[in-house]
This record gives C-alpha cells, structure tokens and sequence, in this order.
C-alpha cells in the first residue's frame, strides 16, 4: 500500500537537545532488545518529525518530551514487572506518536495502516529476538489476536496509557486521545 503523505518529509538534523531527549527517552527502557526496538522505530524520517517537531501551542517542549512524559505516568500507574513496564513505555510513546500522525497523511490512507507500516520492520525483529516482548506490544498497540488477550492485566495497562496521554499530552493529544477508549472496550 503506497503512503500518501501531505507534504515532502525533510529529514530533520537532530540538534543536541533533541539528540539529549532521545538518549533520555531510551535510557528509561531496562530491556537492550526493547531499546533496539524503539530507537529504530524512531529512527524512521515520518517519527523523527513527529517526535522533534515542535507544537505551535507548546514551542518549549518537543513532543517527544511530552510522550516520556506520558510513558513514565504509566509506567508509575501499573505494578508490573520490568519487561511489562518496558513495553507499556514504548506503547504509550508509540501510541502517542499514533495521535500526531495525522498532522502528515493526507488521503484515504488509515492513520494505524500508516503507524503500522512504520513499525513492522522494527517489530518482526523483536519478534526474533524477544517473541514475548513483541507479543505483548502487538496486544498494547491493539494488532495482537483477541483469543490469546489476558483480560486482567492488559486492561489496567491500556487504562494507564490512556490517562497517562490525557495527562501529558499536547492539546493536540488529548483532543485525539478518543481513539483510545475503542481498545479499552475491547476487553
């Protein structure tokens, strides 16, 4: 499926600062694999926009900023072990990232199709490498199977990505945080 994107995607410099809010970003991540993971995703041009470009009503923090923000809220809301509180980080940054690509696909082109395809190659290598973190995410990001959902523990973490989005993120955010409650219905 070919990606329709409203305007050329230029490849953002990465100052220092934002280049210091990444490091920051991975080094809350225990797990090497899942940081792996995360800092190749965001490697991608479309994430690095969208993580370092800057919102009008918010000059003075990058989104990314925010979303660590939001991912450490989470993380603080849920008793999970280190491997579960790892990959609720990434999926509240993912999912984060997920409310602000609008602002560049243009068409009739899905928003999660997009999100998806930005993440697939980064995700078949988690796959390989740590099946178990990888199955987890895919239930987070609402691409795992509904049979093999545990409809304990995996509500409670989707709860807290969720407010913890509404807490931390730009207007933008939280005004696009509706699409949130569809996953949490789910369980």
């Amino acid at each position: 499926m070919p990606l329709s994107f409203k305007a050329p995607l230029p490849r953002p410099t990465i100052a220092p600062s934002t280049g210091a809010c990444l490091a920051s970003l991975i080094r809350d991540i225990h797990c090497p694999k899942t940081r792996q993971f995360l800092s190749s995703v965001l490697a991608e041009p479309e994430m690095e926009l969208l993580s370092f470009t800057p919102d009008a009503g918010n000059p003075d923090q990058l989104p990314i900023q925010c979303l660590q923000q939001a991912a450490r809220l989470a993380t603080a809301w849920c008793l999970l072990a280190r491997t579960e509180r790892d990959m609720l980080f990434v999926a509240t940054v993912l999912h984060g990232l997920h409310m602000r690509l609008p602002r560049l696909v243009s068409g009739d082109v899905a928003v999660a199709d997009v999100l998806f395809t930005l993440v697939m190659p980064a995700l078949h290598r988690l796959d390989d490498v740590a099946p178990a973190q990888a199955s987890l995410l895919r239930h987070l990001m609402g691409w795992g199977n509904q049979d093999e959902l545990d409809e304990h523990y995996l509500p409670q973490m989707l709860h807290a990505m969720h407010r913890a989005l509404q807490v931390r993120g730009s207007k933008k955010t939280r005004t696009a945080s509706h699409r949130l409650p569809a996953l949490l219905r789910m369980h």
